[in-house]
């Protein structure tokens, strides 16, 4: 899946790989990242974005998939990161542990390489 920006200031696409999983009451609850394409343009800052779906069969449930997204949280750090994303992860599953492996140098690291991989595809 990605996303646009709901009044785009700029032509950008955030491409977006799956994180994790968590289940809370028979719930299915998908974690992604979500990299733009391109370098932000200064004082650039979106609150709502549109979803854009890549259909694969079959289709997706519409009482359940957003058109559009809003409201982020901005993680600067470690601590951010252990305290919203793990924390959510952790709330939102059944187990009330977030997935085992995951840490902000990880998510980092993964940041880096798929800009590095919309940047190939660009050139």
């Amino acid at each position: 899946m990605e996303l646009s920006p709901f009044w785009p200031a700029a032509d950008i696409t955030y491409h977006g790989r799956h994180l994790a999983y968590t289940q809370k009451n028979g719930h299915f609850i998908e974690w992604s990242i979500y990299v733009p394409d391109g370098p932000l343009p200064r004082h650039y800052e979106e609150t709502r974005y549109e979803v854009i779906f890549r259909f694969n069969y079959p289709p997706p449930d519409w009482r359940t998939s957003p058109e559009s997204l809003g409201d982020g949280i901005v993680i600067e750090s470690a601590e951010d990161f252990d305290r919203w994303v793990l924390g959510a992860m952790a709330e939102l599953s059944d187990s009330g542990i977030p997935p085992q492996d995951l840490t902000y140098e990880g998510v980092l690291a993964l940041s880096k390489q798929i800009a590095y991989e919309l940047a190939k595809r660009q050139n």
